[in-house]
């Protein structure tokens, strides 16, 4: 996909979208080893019929990934929206034509 945006918009934007897929790695990646780990506590409760512990497992689990979104959501200066920044981009931009 970079090669396709380098080839329509330039290697700068290939650059950009470069680092912008990075960073969603980055911040996927901790969700997807959580979601990993989980899974088999939940699967064990399902199948030693603990439901009413598997029901607040999954609450509890809901409650902390809420409450960590909204804290980022609310967050001063969240990374997401600085790099969303004209400034920040204009700063990428005139690196990458280096």
């Amino acid at each position: 996909m970079p090669l396709v945006i380098g080839w329509l918009l330039g290697p700068a934007a290939a650059g950009l979208f470069s680092l912008a897929q990075k960073a969603s790695v980055v911040i996927l990646q901790p969700s997807q080893m959580l979601g990993q780990a989980s899974f088999s506590i939940m699967s064990q409760l399902l199948t030693k019929g603990y439901i009413d512990e598997f029901r607040h497992t999954v609450l509890r689990s809901s409650a902390v990934a809420t409450g960590l979104a909204l804290v980022a959501a609310v967050a001063d200066r969240p990374v997401w929206r600085q790099a969303a920044s004209p400034c920040w981009a204009a700063r990428v931009l005139s690196v990458a034509r280096r």
